[in-house]
């Protein structure tokens, strides 16, 4: 029998009647004539067959007195999860992103294994779409990454037996006695977490009282947006395109990393957003992102191997590479409190929280909509997950872009999702569609943004050769280099 994680279980009890904690994947795909869509249709069964995770289902625990195990499904049938739709001709790349928010808003059958899987077929250019809905509780942003993979051509495919267990369904006198014991052990398990915790809080209180240091991002230290407030049920998504190998030379010319960079992106793109809407608040927007803590030895597991760090986008900075620089401390600082914390910490309290209490209470914080009644925990969402190396083919087929489509939560009524395949970084911006009712217009910014400062890497990459170029060698140059700025 293999137990759900408390980390699992969670987000199994997160849904609400506004809230789907689904984590969903989309590819474009190139023009082939010469595809029929039953052929297609028909090659997509034969490929999920070939991967265990997608054959298991839940289990519950009688009286809910532990987290769910997984288990073979021993009624699978590929038939019920895969749906084949074809949408009017021509349909544009921003309205599929529209369809595929309204599909990813309905909630997933419980009694069957938790996804779905979507071929459509309309696309502007004679494009097709594969649509992969996973529910969270299923599998993490990398790990649900790594299993649409495994639907591609290629040397992937030949190892998705790794990828997932099946279980033999288990007694239900089974399932009680390990939840009993579970529940027995976890007065020492709730030290152990606590304590560990605690002597992290004190180093990051100690740590944050030298004036020095830049401090990371704090919950609840953050102003009202207007799409920080209680969610409805109403969907929408947009997508934008962008170069991997740009935003490494973005990278590379001021010292930063690539999330430092997809970061500035987001916050330059919010500002100008909130700024045409009369919304931009004086204070810093926080993002909360995740953070994988999946080790090299997991990289086959189909699971949530996830914590979150808090991180300030400096959304009060005009200037771009100002606000570059700053998250780039920021983020440096984050990840030092992130570490201090313990990375383990949050798995660690998901594996203390009651299933009843933690489903009763996010449906009663939905039901009184209490996330417009108190300060943000956070603004939004921003993720970042690393997706396969090369461009995948599906039947030959060219995935043209891939994109990822993270949950919207109570009171940050955005999620920005960033995945990678090849040179390609596609973005998924996801949102209540009330609070964010012009999501293209976000997405459009972003796009904004990458060119701005695309621009100003190459001018300051020009600007800093001429000068190297200019620098006699000997006594000289090193007063010219003297001139070259420095960036953190």
């Amino acid at each position: 029998m293999e137990k759900m994680s408390g980390m699992d279980a969670s987000f199994l009890h997160l849904d609400t009647e506004h809230v789907q904690m689904h984590v969903s994947f989309l590819a474009l795909l190139e023009p082939d004539p010469s595809i029929r869509f039953e052929a297609l249709s028909r090659e997509l069964v034969e490929r999920v067959c070939r991967i265990p995770a997608l054959s298991r289902k839940l289990a519950p625990v009688p009286l809910d007195i532990h987290h769910p195990a997984w288990v073979e499904d021993t009624d699978f049938d590929p038939i019920h999860h895969i749906r084949a739709i074809r949408l009017r001709d021509g349909t544009t790349k921003a309205e599929l992103a529209t369809f595929l928010a309204k599909i990813n808003a309905q909630p997933i059958d419980r009694s069957r294994p938790l996804w779905e899987l979507w071929v459509i077929e309309g696309i502007e250019d004679g494009r097709m779409a594969l649509f992969l809905k996973l529910h969270h509780a299923l599998a993490d942003g990398v790990a649900g990454s790594r299993l649409f993979t495994l639907l591609f051509d290629g040397p992937q495919a030949e190892i998705s037996d790794e990828l997932g267990i099946v279980v033999e369904p288990p007694k239900k006198l089974a399932l009680v006695r390990e939840g009993l014991a579970a529940r027995l052990r976890q007065p020492l398990e709730v030290f152990s977490v606590l304590k560990r915790a605690g002597k992290g809080l004190h180093a990051i209180v100690t740590k944050r009282r030298d004036p020095a240091w830049e401090r990371g991002g704090t919950p609840m230290f953050c102003p009202r947006t207007p799409f920080n407030a209680a969610i409805g049920s109403e969907r929408d998504s947009a997508i934008a395109v962008t170069s991997l190998s740009a935003i490494r030379e973005i990278r590379s010319v001021f010292g930063v990393t690539v999330n430092d960079v997809l970061l500035a992106l987001a916050s330059a793109s919010l500002r100008e957003y909130l700024s045409e809407k009369d919304a931009l608040p004086e204070e810093s927007l926080l993002s909360v992102c995740p953070v994988s803590i999946r080790e090299a030895q997991q990289s086959f597991e189909v699971n949530n191997r996830v914590s979150a760090m808090f991180a300030k986008l400096y959304t009060d900075l005009d200037d771009p590479v100002a606000r570059l620089k700053a998250i780039h401390r920021g983020t440096r600082a984050s990840k030092w409190e992130h570490q201090t914390f313990g990375r383990e910490s949050l798995s660690g309290l998901a594996e203390l929280t009651s299933v009843s209490t933690l489903g009763l209470i996010a449906k009663l914080y939905t039901k009184t909509r209490m996330a417009s009644r108190h300060r943000p925990f956070h603004n939004l969402v921003i993720s970042n997950i690393p997706g396969p190396k090369e461009q995948l083919r599906f039947m030959g087929m060219l995935a043209e872009s891939m994109h990822a489509m993270g949950p919207v939560m109570e009171g940050a009524g955005l999620n920005i999702t960033v995945l990678s395949s090849g040179d390609t970084l596609g973005v998924c911006f996801h949102a209540d569609a009330v609070l964010v009712p012009d999501l293209r217009r976000l997405a459009a910014h972003f796009e904004e943004a990458f060119e701005e400062l695309l621009r100003i890497a190459r001018r300051e990459r020009t600007l800093l050769a001429a000068i190297e170029l200019a620098s006699p060698e000997g006594g000289e140059s090193g007063a010219a280099n003297a001139m070259v700025p420095k960036f953190a």
